[in-house]
């Protein structure tokens, strides 16, 4: 068992319902809050699961996506009531600067749901949910995440290498992509060549699987649903209205503060999950 990925050690089903239910939540509702709630929670998950200087790196580029939103928002909409000044006749609007910030809370959140799963969601899982339905596109898929996270090192390593030889020019640069295109090629190509020699999509194939559904999965899997029902329901019905043009507004209504404290269960799961792990990890090993 991974200790660094409890909640993706479930069923695979319900792993992916959830990271589902929570990017998309992430990218369609609309409310600063929730917004907030969704980034909050996500970097306290992965507090649990990275390693600091991950994480550090992690804050960083989600802060540089938030601060370049905030700034650049402004120089193409100029909606709102609140100028803060005036640039080439144009008004830059409070609004126009607070819409900018909230797309890039709501972008920094779902782009470090994003990155969570493919960490944890590895060929074997997708292999199991979509390999008996669609089986050639969930090795396309799989192989395509593999390949991605190959390349991420295999550049990572090159610009060392030229870095400490003082290769730093845009020629060098250059160089380097194609060295890392030509290599991905020959991948594809090597990765072909095995498939067929194992005899890949000659007739019919039997599956193996390690995976059970249990009680446990069961229990995610309905705090999952009835959680992610509840918040969509209340998001219907207005009770997190938000708008931002002209002006800012917020709906409060008595279930607004309820359906803050169930959006923030629901995206909360996961680092529940990990510090039940650690914590029945440290008992059992005490106990030895």
């Amino acid at each position: 068992m991974n200790r660094k990925y409890a909640f993706f050690d479930m069923h695979p089903v319900v792993s992916l319902i959830y990271f589902l239910c929570v990017i998309v939540s992430g990218m369609f509702f609309r409310n600063i809050v929730l917004e907030l709630i969704s980034l909050i929670s996500a970097f306290v998950y992965i507090t649990t699961i990275f390693d600091r200087g991950r994480v550090i790196k992690t804050a960083l580029f989600c802060g540089a996506v938030i601060v370049l939103m905030a700034l650049t928002n402004p120089l193409f909409s100029h909606n709102g009531v609140t100028p803060l000044f005036y640039m080439n006749s144009m008004a830059v609007t409070l609004e126009s600067v607070y819409y900018g910030v909230s797309s890039g809370i709501m972008l920094s959140a779902v782009l470090v749901w994003c990155a969570v799963f493919s960490d944890g969601f590895d060929f074997e899982k997708i292999s199991y949910i979509f390999g008996r339905a669609f089986g050639n596109i969930s090795v396309v898929i799989s192989v395509a995440l593999r390949l991605i996270k190959l390349i991420r090192v295999r550049s990572r390593d090159l610009a060392m290498v030229d870095s400490a030889n003082g290769r730093t020019r845009l020629k060098d640069m250059l160089n380097r992509f194609s060295a890392i295109m030509g290599w991905s090629f020959e991948q594809g190509i090597e990765l072909s060549h095995s498939m067929k020699a194992r005899g890949y999509g000659r007739g019919r194939r039997s599956f193996y699987n390690r995976f059970r559904f249990g009680a446990s999965d069961a229990a995610v899997l309905t705090a999952v649903v009835i959680l992610s029902g509840a918040t969509i329901w209340m998001y219907a019905v207005g009770d997190f209205g938000f708008a931002i043009y002209p002006k800012v507004w917020i709906n409060i209504t008595d279930r607004t503060y309820l359906g803050f404290i169930l959006y923030s269960v629901l995206v909360l799961i996961p680092t529940a999950v990990e510090i039940r792990d650690s914590i029945l990890w440290k008992y059992y090993r005490s106990g030895i």
